[in-house]
C-alpha cells in the first residue's frame, strides 16, 4: 500500500494529558516554537532528556539554510 499524504509515521506512540499551569504552558510552547516543534515533541524530548532515555527523544528538525518566501496577497 502507498503511503498517504502528509508527514510519514513516527511509530507507535502513547498519549498523555497533563494540565499545566499557564505560564508553564506558555514557555512550552514558547520554547518548541523556537525550535519549530511541535510542543508534543518538545515535551517528550524534555521527558526523554529527565528520564535518561535520549534515544526515544524527538530531534528538532533540521534547518536546510533556505528562508520562506514572502507571499504576496491580492
Amino acid at each position: 500500500m502507498k503511503p498517504g499524504p502528509g508527514r510519514p509515521s513516527k511509530g507507535p506512540r502513547d498519549a498523555f494529558f497533563t494540565r499545566t499551569a499557564v505560564p508553564l504552558g506558555a514557555q512550552i510552547r514558547q520554547n518548541a516554537a523556537d525550535l519549530e516543534m511541535p510542543y508534543g515533541d518538545y515535551i517528550a524530548m524534555l521527558l526523554a532528556q529527565v528520564l535518561n532515555m535520549p534515544e526515544h527523544a524527538p530531534k528538532p528538525p533540521i534547518s536546510d539554510g533556505q528562508q520562506e518566501l514572502p507571499l504576496k496577497t491580492a
